[in-house]
């Protein structure tokens, strides 16, 4: 099932655990299939994340990202003891 809000379209999807019961609904992007738990969090991946190219590198391992706070909490927890 797609459901549109505003200009983003998502389709819900129904978690199964390996029995075939239902655990949850999810939020996947049309565009790229991501799947989210919650609507604020399909609208930040669709309006920052999907399609663009990343614009934050890390010097240190092969880390890369769109946003910016990201890239920082990620150096931050990662590489702040080197």
């Amino acid at each position: 099932m797609v459901q549109v809000i505003g200009t983003y379209a998502f389709s819900v999807v129904r978690l199964t655990n390996e029995k075939g019961s239902s655990l949850s609904r999810a939020l996947a992007c049309s565009s790229c299939g991501k799947e989210y738990k919650y609507k604020s969090s399909l609208y930040t991946h669709r309006r920052y994340e999907c399609g663009k190219d990343p614009k934050y590198f890390c010097t240190l391992c092969p880390y890369k990202t769109v946003i910016k706070g990201n890239y920082k909490r990620h150096f931050l927890t990662r590489h702040s003891s080197e």
